[in-house]
């Protein structure tokens, strides 16, 4: 857990002028990083309340030191002058004045909190169903940002476990994630088959979260689920590859960060199309780094999957190997990586 409970701030919000309940809305918990209260005000709640029931996230708050605010338009202004935020009511006891970033989206207005992990949405009100969905997805951006901060990534990769050993895999839209997904059988399990966020652990061991895959949403009325506050320890990470036969090949550091990286700007994609150019390039700048780290700790795989043949018998034969041998991060992993940085 890397947060602390910041001294003078009150547990919980008053209401202001009946628009914010004085109980948070709702709770996320993610390994590794500590967990977020969320509040809203009242116009927004039935927009944030789909977006719990897709994270399976349970009503009340913890008590938490990290918050996500999602606002109505008004509730909060920049001050032209002095760039300060002025909040109403309440907001005022618990939201500082300075020290905020603004990050413009088309949807809402996101200022993070550069002290903390507090994040201020104000968010433009309307019932279109896709844009609802474009806000969710860009909502989890500060889930995104404190993830990086502390070594984690956010990939464009499903997440699958067997016996509570997590494993991804990994692919560019229509490289066949889902269809490997849907073709496991029992006891494999599927946890997302699109976006993953990757968490390091304290110890530098790396846990993984499933993420939503939004383009169901898109497509249809989004009825499935995805529990974003489960995690598994992460063994491994496979990229797909479609072939005759099936065949697991081992990945070099070097061409493993170079992937890695690839594939979590696929996954950031969206959030970085609107953002400036000072702020993607440090976004990337740390993708590539925790890639390299990423790329150094645990073994990276081609995955190479035939049309119908039991490729998760390829995955496990190479798994059992590594139990019997003992799988080690290499000096010339090492050296690997660091001449791939240098270059």
């Amino acid at each position: 857990m890397r947060t602390s409970k910041r001294e003078g701030r009150p547990n919980h919000l008053s209401r202001i002028d009946g628009e914010i309940t004085h109980e948070a809305a709702y709770n996320l918990r993610l390994r590794g990083l500590g967990s977020w209260d969320i509040f809203c005000s009242r116009d927004v709640r039935p927009w944030l309340e789909n977006l719990a029931r897709i994270m399976e996230l349970k009503p009340g708050g913890s008590g938490a030191s990290n918050r996500l605010y999602f606002l109505d338009a008004g509730l909060c202004i920049e001050d032209s002058n002095s760039g300060r935020l002025l909040c109403n009511g309440s907001l005022r006891e618990v939201l500082p004045e300075e020290g905020w970033k603004l990050f413009e989206f088309p949807m809402f207005r996101l200022r993070m909190h550069e002290a903390s992990a507090d994040a201020v949405f104000e968010v433009w009100p309307g019932n279109d169903i896709f844009l609802n969905v474009i806000k969710m997805r860009l909502s989890l951006f500060p889930v995104y940002l404190r993830a990086q901060r502390y070594g984690g990534i956010l990939l464009h990769a499903a997440l699958v476990e067997k016996n509570r050993r997590g494993f991804l895999l990994a692919a560019s839209s229509a490289g066949g994630k889902s269809t490997a997904c849907r073709r496991l059988p029992s006891p494999w399990r599927v946890l997302s088959d699109d976006e993953t966020l990757v968490v390091r652990g304290n110890g530098g061991e790396y846990h993984a979260h499933p993420f939503p895959t939004w383009s169901e949403c898109l497509e249809r009325a989004c009825g499935r689920t995805w529990n974003m506050q489960e995690d598994v320890n992460l063994d491994a990470l496979f990229f797909l590859e479609k072939s005759e036969i099936d065949e697991v090949v081992p990945m070099g550091p070097g061409h493993a960060a170079s992937l890695i990286a690839r594939s979590s700007q696929e996954a950031l994609g969206m959030a970085l199309s609107y953002l400036r150019h000072e702020d993607v390039a440090e976004i990337r700048k740390r993708v590539f780094e925790n890639a390299i780290s990423f790329a150094r700790t645990l073994p990276v795989y081609i995955l190479r999957l035939s049309p119908d043949g039991p490729y998760w018998e390829k995955m496990e034969e190479v798994l059992h190997g590594r139990e019997q041998t003992g799988f080690r991060t290499t000096d010339d992993n090492r050296r690997g990586a660091d001449t791939f940085l240098q270059d």
